[in-house]
């Protein structure tokens, strides 16, 4: 018997940055920026490879601390679009340490996480030195825990990428 079509939902968070469009493109593009926002609570950024254009493939990594278990995660990214300071659009998968796309439950992730994950992010230049964020990732099962905990995921890196943006001035 074939099996039934899941329903699925998108997962979108908005964030203002008081920064121009320039410098949040950077803080989101440049390793050496990302290598100190790519984490969540909990855990260290261990990697930030990034190739940021058409056909481009990033390569991002973060290490759990002792009290989550210490595991290593890493993630791919594969970027079908980009309009410089504007969008970002890509395909995201887990991968190992080499950069080879893995199952979500070879990296100890629950199954109803998908594979071959559209995402996006959008850049809105507010004027006056304001920038509109929104990322987007399509396909999420409905109702399930993994977009929830993927909401907060977005939301704590949102607020990295705040740190960075008043920590880095004119860098």
């Amino acid at each position: 018997m074939a099996k039934e079509p899941q329903e699925t939902e998108d997962l979108a968070v908005t964030h203002t940055f008081n920064a121009p469009v320039e410098k949040v493109w950077r803080v989101w593009t440049d390793e050496k920026f990302v290598q100190r926002w790519w984490r969540v609570d909990g855990f260290s950024n261990i990697l930030a490879k990034m190739d940021v254009r058409e056909d481009g493939i990033s390569h991002v990594g973060m290490r759990a601390s002792k009290e989550y278990g210490g595991k290593d995660y890493y993630n791919v990214f594969k970027y079908t679009r980009v309009v410089p300071r504007e969008l970002i659009k890509y395909i995201s998968n887990f991968s190992d340490k080499d950069g080879n796309v893995i199952t979500p439950e070879a990296a100890g992730l629950p199954a109803e996480t998908p594979m071959d994950k559209k995402q996006q992010v959008e850049f809105n230049d507010l004027g006056g030195g304001k920038t509109e964020v929104t990322i987007t990732e399509f396909g999420w099962p409905a109702g399930g825990v993994m977009v929830e905990r993927s909401r907060r995921g977005l939301e704590q890196t949102l607020a990295n990428i705040d740190k960075v943006l008043s920590e880095q001035a004119d860098e």
